[in-house]
Formats: structure tokens, C-alpha cells, sequence
């Protein structure tokens, strides 16, 4: 495997494999709305990570600014952000606040293969907050989150 030490390459093949079946598992159930996608994104969020995956695109794992530390021959692949996302997420302190999460959909704007949609997300003892999520539609896995815009986080 070159110069990728052992670990890292375990890790990226256990990633794309709990990838591939997180698919198969979603093959069936594709979000049908935007709407679908982000209730299934807070469903999973902290508690089943690795039901998140095929509901977000690598334009956000690039963009949340997580990375496991490595020594990936390819830079520009998404595995290190992915699998970084899913490691903060097993995090207790994490789990728990996003189970004690309450989001409720502000709006939702569809136009064509693109969507918007704004949560209001309440925690308690924390102000509410608000997520714009941006997704695109993908022709086999559906709705897809794209990137998401935090305001009022305190």
C-alpha cells in the first residue's frame, strides 16, 4: 500500500465499507423531499453517524473543517473528513446534546435539483438557533445536504 501506514488504510476500507452498506441500507429509502432529508440528518445526528453519510455530500464533509490526521496518498478524497465526522459524533458528550436537540422546519424552497431549507433548532438552556441547509437532488441516492449556515449559535 506505498506509504500509507497500515491503520489509516484500515480505517478508509472499514469507511467505504460501512459506506456501501449504509447505501444498500438506503437504496430503498431515499429521501422524497428536502424536508425528508434533514428529519432523517436529526434522526441520525449523535445517535446512528453513520446514517448521515449518504444524506450529505462531500462538499460538506470538506467544508465542516473536521479531518482525521493521516498520511492518505489522495489529499482531495473525502475519507478523512468522513471518517472524522463520524469519530466526533460517537462522542457521549456530542450524543447528548444531539439528543436533547429539538429542530422544527422554518421553511423549505425547492427549485428544480436544489433545495433550502430552514430549521429552527431549540436545545435546553441554550437559545434557539437557526440551520440553513442548502442540498441538491441526487438521482440515486435523493436529497442530499450539500452545506449548512449556522445563525445565532451561542
Amino acid at each position: 500500500m506505498g506509504d500509507v501506514p497500515h491503520l489509516v488504510w484500515v480505517v478508509v476500507v472499514r469507511r467505504r465499507a460501512l459506506l456501501l452498506t449504509a447505501l444498500a441500507a438506503f437504496a430503498c429509502a431515499a429521501p422524497d423531499t428536502p424536508s425528508d432529508a434533514i428529519a432523517s440528518y436529526f434522526r441520525a445526528l449523535g445517535r446512528d453517524p453513520i446514517r448521515t453519510l449518504p444524506i450529505t455530500t462531500e462538499a460538506f464533509h470538506r467544508a465542516h473543517g473536521l479531518m482525521l490526521a493521516s498520511t492518505t496518498p489522495r489529499p482531495d478524497s473525502a475519507d478523512r473528513e468522513q471518517v472524522a465526522w463520524l469519530a466526533v459524533q460517537r462522542q457521549p458528550e456530542f450524543a447528548e446534546l444531539a439528543a436533547s436537540l429539538v429542530p422544527s422546519i422554518v421553511r423549505a424552497d425547492e427549485r428544480g435539483d436544489a433545495a433550502s431549507v430552514v430549521v429552527r433548532v431549540e436545545a435546553p438552556g441554550k437559545p434557539p438557533f437557526e440551520q440553513r441547509f442548502d442540498l441538491i437532488r441526487d438521482a440515486q441516492a435523493g436529497w442530499r445536504i450539500d452545506a449548512v449556515t449556522q445563525t445565532g449559535v451561542s
